[in-house]
C-alpha cells in the first residue's frame, strides 16, 4: 500500500479541498496556507521530483499551474503570485511527491516576500559565478518540434471558361 498523503489524496482515500482536476493532475489548498487561496497542484502519477516526469508530464502540469495561477489572481485581485516546489531531500521537500505551490500575494501588501527573503545571497557562491559556470559548462540545447500539422488539402475549383458571354456567379 502506498503511504504517500498526495497519492492518498489523488485514490480519495484522504479528503482535500479540490479546486481543478483533469486526468493527469490535481490541485487543492493547501491545508496549512502560507496566504489565502495557496494551492497545491500535483500529478496523478507519483513521482518525487519534477526531474522524474516525462516532458509531456512537465508541460501539462505547468500548463495547469499557469491556468489556475490566472483564475486565482482574477479571484483575489491581484496581479502577484508566488510559485515554489521543493525537490528532495536537501531542498526541504516534506512530502515525496512533486508538488507545486502557488501563491496569491494581496496588491497591497507590506510584506513583500520573494526568493531574496527566503534565499539570502551567498557571499561564497557569488565570488565563485566564473568557477561555477566553468563547474556546469556549456548545456545542450533542446530540440523542439516547431513541425505543425499540415493543412488539408483543400479540393480545386473547377476552372470555368472565361468568355465574354460567361456570367461569373461568384463575382456577381
Amino acid at each position: 500500500m502506498n503511504e504517500c498523503i498526495f497519492c492518498k489524496i489523488v485514490n480519495k482515500e484522504i479528503p482535500a479541498l479540490v479546486l481543478y482536476e483533469d486526468e493527469k493532475t490535481l490541485a487543492f489548498l493547501d491545508v496549512n496556507p502560507r496566504f489565502e487561496g495557496h494551492t497545491i497542484v500535483i500529478p496523478r502519477t507519483h513521482a518525487e521530483k519534477l526531474t522524474d516526469l516525462s516532458d509531456e508530464e512537465v508541460m501539462h502540469l505547468f500548463k495547469v499551474v499557469k491556468h489556475i495561477s490566472k483564475h486565482l489572481e482574477e479571484v483575489f485581485d491581484t496581479d502577484s503570485f508566488n510559485i515554489g516546489s521543493n525537490n528532495g531531500e536537501s531542498a526541504g521537500q516534506v512530502v515525496k511527491h512533486l508538488h507545486i505551490h502557488i501563491f496569491p500575494r494581496p496588491k497591497d501588501s507590506e510584506k513583500k516576500y520573494g526568493f531574496e527573503a527566503a534565499f539570502p545571497v551567498n557571499e561564497e557562491a557569488k565570488n565563485k559565478l566564473q568557477e561555477t559556470l566553468s563547474k556546469i559548462g556549456n548545456i545542450e540545447p533542446l530540440s523542439f518540434s516547431s513541425e505543425k500539422p499540415k493543412p488539408k488539402p483543400q479540393p480545386k475549383k473547377e476552372e470555368k471558361p472565361k468568355d465574354d458571354w460567361y456570367f461569373d456567379e461568384e463575382i456577381y
